[in-house]
């Protein structure tokens, strides 16, 4: 007669030592799996943590669908566009009237695959770029955790797409440095021939997006841990050649050489007038939690496993310090963290299919995902509901009376400015910064908005034809201006549009829906 264990095949049993079956104890093998047998019936009671599977996926397809528009998209397009038009980089910046600084456009790759993907299809285009972009990134990371055990596969997905989501959730320049920071911890943690590899990294890297900086600081501190770890001469050997060779590979780009002293001179661990260079603990509850949570992800496989490698040890704790000055690294924390950690995760000894499970889980996140295009949390296109994007319906009366001249303006709202009237109106400040402006001209703006003496003297001497700037941060700059020749053509709850009082009144209002697609208003002709 049968058992009553063979009779029931989905009941689990492990071998004992005398190479019999025997019920599994209360608690479930560390590994996840029992007997080597690949399970494709009936499916275990469902643990605590299994509510993590579909909410890692849920999270990592919300990363990949759900864009908002940045301040600086406008601007990345239009330059893309530029680029494809004339096939050359600008040499002279046609854009803005205070320009005191060499335009150096290290990101003018990226801005090609935006112009690219607007030209061919409009802001769905760049949802498709940025979601082909995100999707890599997490396949790549998926694949890494293929073979880990459920509860810290699940858990480590769902890490990176929280602490990552403040990056996935627009279409920036920095989405490549996600990719390409995901591809590097994987060769760096395979070794041997996979090194060989970093270099050609840094090629599209150095003219994607300058987080190619922190690439390569991770290149030379592994690198030293490696040597702490007393690595054998021939990887040492290996990692100096890969080292140089990637220091190498940045110097192709447009720039040469330049590029160097450019990051040099404008990569720093403060940016006191950028919120999202500001020190965790200064930015939001969010930033400190998803600090928190990639530290302690490492504390627990560090007591779980042991102390990793020297290599990654050191990598870990500059990430960790740089990201808790710079807000903005948090996102590239983790999935690093998770990356260099994978190989020491526990184990799964074969792969465990639960069909029913997978197709549970695809149900919940279409489900999910439905209510949130209709609830608008997932939306068709980049949405404008930032705080800091332009107020549009002042942008779209502007743009509509396709003035010409010089215009005073805010840094959040400069590119969609120029985007939309540029070149024929040449605007005071834009998200480019020191790629354009110098300090002094970068802090002469800011007290022109605050209405500071010096800033409106500053203003005097400028005479701008129009001014357009946020309330109520500008009010009083707005008072100052109606008394020295200028009149207030068009005032919203947002901001203000002043005209020089001997120019002719050409801006009216229009009307949008409050929260509308980018690009909003058309883009101006070449």
């Amino acid at each position: 007669m049968a058992s009553s264990d063979a009779a029931d095949p989905g009941r689990i049993t492990e071998p004992s030592s005398s190479g019999r079956t025997s019920p599994p104890g209360p608690r479930e093998p560390r590994n996840g799996v029992s007997n080597g047998k690949v399970r494709t019936g009936r499916t275990e009671p469902i643990q605590p943590i299994s509510v993590l599977r579909p909410a890692a996926w849920l999270l990592v397809a919300l990363a990949v669908l759900r864009t908002h528009a940045d301040p600086d998209l406008w601007g990345h397009v239009r330059f893309g566009l530029d680029i494809l038009r004339d096939r050359a980089l600008a040499t002279v910046d046609p854009y803005s009237f205070t320009q005191d600084t060499p335009w150096t456009n290290h990101e003018w790759l990226s801005e090609v695959t935006m112009g690219f993907a607007f030209s061919l299809g409009g802001a769905t285009g760049l949802l498709v770029l940025k979601g082909i972009v995100v999707f890599l990134a997490f396949v790549i990371l998926w694949h890494a955790l293929r073979d880990v055990a459920a509860p810290w596969r699940w858990g480590c997905l769902s890490l990176v797409a929280l602490a990552a989501h403040p990056l996935t959730l627009t279409v920036r320049p920095q989405i490549w440095t996600l990719l390409l920071l995901v591809v590097l911890c994987r060769l760096l943690v395979a070794g041997g021939r996979a090194l060989w590899l970093v270099p050609l990294l840094f090629v599209p890297w150095a003219n994607l997006h300058g987080g190619w900086i922190l690439g390569f600081g991770i290149v030379v501190v592994w690198s030293a841990g490696r040597l702490l770890d007393r690595a054998g001469r021939q990887e040492l050997s290996q990692l100096a050649t890969v080292a140089g060779l990637s220091a190498a590979a940045v110097l192709v780009n447009p720039y040469g050489f330049e590029m160097w002293e450019f990051i040099g001179t404008t990569v720093r661990l403060s940016r006191v007038d950028i919120t999202e260079w500001q020190p965790i603990w200064r930015h939001s509850v969010a930033a400190v939690l998803s600090w928190t949570m990639t530290v302690g992800f490492v504390l627990v496989h560090w007591r779980r496993e042991g102390r990793p490698p020297t290599a990654q040890l050191l990598v870990l704790l500059m990430l960790a310090i740089a990201s808790m000055r710079v807000m903005r690294l948090v996102a590239l924390f983790a999935p690093a963290a998770v990356l260099l950690l994978a190989p020491r995760l526990p184990r799964l000894s074969v792969p465990v299919v639960r069909r029913s499970q997978t197709m549970l889980d695809s149900g919940i996140v279409v489900i999910v995902l439905l209510l949130s295009l209709r609830t608008g949390v997932v939306t068709t296109c980049p949405a404008i509901d930032a705080p800091s994007a332009p107020d549009m319906v002042a942008l779209a009366a502007l743009a509509e009376a396709r003035p010409s001249g010089r215009m005073v303006t805010a840094f959040d709202w400069g590119q969609a400015a120029l985007a939309s009237m540029g070149p024929a109106l040449k605007v005071s400040i834009d998200g480019r910064r020191e790629t354009v402006y110098s300090p002094k001209t970068l802090q002469a703006q800011y007290q022109i908005q605050l209405g500071s003496a010096d800033g409106l003297r500053t203003l005097e001497n400028l005479g701008p034809e129009y001014v357009w700037l946020p309330l109520p941060d500008a009010r009083r700059t707005r008072d100052w201006l109606t008394g020295h020749g200028y009149r207030i053509d068009l005032e919203t709850s947002r901001s203000f549009v002043a005209t020089r009082a001997s120019l002719p009144a050409t801006v009216r209002a229009s009307i949008l829906t409050e929260s509308p697609c980018f690009p909003g208003v058309p883009f101006a002709l070449p």
